[in-house]
């Protein structure tokens, strides 16, 4: 499935190189197939052409699972700057803090994103 999706999005970017969705698109395939690297070039130039809560959220995965928390930190936050409803990455940027020895923002992080979805608790 990630290989087509692969094949796809890199013939829609051939035919179109500033088509953000398209490099969003590939570089969550590569995540799918674990290559974070390439994830984090795709996701990085699809900010570059349209930044948004997606893509910012999108890298900062990508740098918590190549264990890069400081730089998490930094996408999980522009992407609660550009939609601050944006509960996963509430939780996800608490695991980074916890990562990182900052107990009292990975409380005060699941915090809310519990508040916003509580269903995350479960």
């Amino acid at each position: 499935m990630y290989e087509q999706a692969l094949q796809d999005f890199t013939h829609a970017i051939e035919l179109k190189r500033e088509y953000a969705e398209a490099y969003y698109g590939r570089a969550r395939a590569y995540f799918g197939l674990e290559m974070y690297e390439q994830a984090l070039q795709d996701f990085t130039h699809a900010i570059e052409l349209k930044p948004d809560a997606e893509a910012y959220y999108g890298r900062a995965r990508a740098y918590y699972k190549l264990e890069k928390y400081e730089q998490a930190l930094q996408d999980y936050t522009h992407a609660i700057e550009l939609k601050p409803e944006y509960a996963a990455a509430y939780q996800d940027r608490a695991y980074a803090n916890k990562k990182l020895g900052h107990s009292k923002n990975y409380e005060k992080d699941l915090k809310i994103a519990y508040q916003l979805k509580p269903q995350l608790k479960e």
